[in-house]
């Protein structure tokens, strides 16, 4: 067969028994067939990865949070496609179908969906690799989907209940805040976002949050402490937790344990006195005036 675009139009049927003659349904069947000359140019160039998460980095997610990613291989060899992604699938993992990037065509996108159980606490490990259609298979890469429950963190600072004030009962205007680092531990600031987050008790929502990256005047990492300067007034009458995001500590790509958030609500509380109600007290003066009438005779 020469060298060239060849289209190939066939129709498959199917009948009831193998001595039936009338068919029960035709369906046609149009594909396009590329022909090269393979020996002239040989590639031996496997597939590449290309992901916004690094190969190998901790992704860390609570048990019943759901997680999606997305991930990009590239082929590499000229008019060869992605004809196959191997991985292995841990469970509560599902795949999305392959699509092209529409700017780059040698770029293959698909997305990675995770609901994480907490069966499941500790590293899982998602590992796949791309075959392109000459048959070229890249090396295996591996995402690290950490599955973490406050009480399991082994963070150091958790693990040896590091020294924190002020705790308890605090005024609302309290602004200053710090961690003490445990002996032979220090941190520098990570490079890559992350939150610390004071969090309502009664509602778990975030009610103020500090980035340790785009907020260094607030947040500073000296050799044995971590300062915070917040800058709200909190709600009197409320309690509230201070939560530190994997990464806060170190890189989470580095995987290892003080990468681990602290996520306990229990770890750090405070709580802010009721007020008593104002009351105001209006008072009415009443001014009277005499007039003194002078009859003239």
């Amino acid at each position: 067969m020469s060298i060239g675009f060849y289209a190939v139009a066939i129709t498959v049927v199917d009948f009831e028994t193998s001595e039936s003659i009338q068919p029960l349904s035709r369906v046609p069947i149009q594909f396009l067939l590329h022909i090269w000359d393979s020996t002239t140019n040989l590639c031996n160039t496997p597939p590449l990865y290309l992901g916004d998460v690094s190969p190998d980095e901790c992704i860390f997610v609570a048990p019943g949070q759901n997680l999606s990613v997305l991930l990009r291989i590239q082929v590499k060899c000229a008019n060869s496609t992605l004809s196959n992604i191997i991985g292995v699938y841990p469970q509560g993992f599902s795949q999305s179908s392959i699509y092209q990037d529409p700017y780059d065509k040698t770029i293959n996108i698909f997305m990675v969906n995770y609901s994480a159980s907490a069966s499941q606490v500790g590293q899982n490990l998602f590992c796949f690799a791309g075959v392109d259609s000459i048959g070229n298979q890249a090396d295996s890469t591996c995402l690290r989907f950490t599955v973490q429950v406050p009480l399991s963190s082994l963070n150091t600072l958790y693990f040896k209940n590091a020294t924190r004030f002020p705790t308890g009962t605090v005024s609302k205007y309290q602004s200053n805040w710090t961690l003490l680092y445990p002996s032979n531990t220090t941190y520098v600031r990570p490079t890559t976002e992350a939150l610390i987050r004071f969090k309502l008790l009664s509602t778990q929502q975030d009610y103020f949050t500090l980035n340790v990256v785009t907020q260094p005047s607030n947040v500073l990492y000296l050799s044995d402490r971590l300062l915070m300067y917040t800058t709200t007034l909190f709600l009197p009458g409320q309690n509230y937790c201070i939560i530190f995001d994997p990464g806060v500590f170190l890189p989470i790509a580095t995987c290892f344990r003080d990468s681990m958030g602290i996520t306990d609500t229990s770890f750090w509380t405070i709580n802010i006195p009721a007020e008593a109600p104002t009351t105001l007290i209006t008072t009415t003066t009443t001014v009277s005036s005499t007039t003194t009438l002078k009859i003239r005779t």
